[in-house]
């Protein structure tokens, strides 16, 4: 596991529900909830596959995927993807972001 050094950075993470799909095969019914949380860092995590089924001489594979460590305000600690965080202490304001 690679991680980087802790950021402690105030965000939102959002928890998306789908609860069903119409005769299409489509997704509906979504809900949403949100929670306040101070996000501490990124890292790779690693999922080792065994390929046991596909015969003797099937390789070993694994994926990696870009995570955070959250902590929540009841002081539990979640592994979340980028996509459901939104930091919330305006850093990216102080970068200019020219376009041009």
């Amino acid at each position: 596991m690679q991680k980087q050094e802790s950021q402690f950075r105030p965000c939102i993470v959002t928890e998306r529900y789908i609860r069903a799909r119409n005769e299409d095969g489509e997704f509906f019914e979504e809900s949403e909830r949100k929670f306040k949380a101070l996000f501490h860092f990124w890292y790779e995590r690693h999922r080792y596959y065994d390929n046991c089924d596909h015969g003797a001489y099937a390789q070993p594979s694994h994926t990696t995927e870009l995570v955070a460590m959250v902590e929540y305000e009841d002081g539990s600690v979640h592994q979340i993807s980028p996509e459901y965080i939104r930091f919330i202490d305006g850093k990216a304001k102080e970068y200019d972001f020219k376009t041009g």
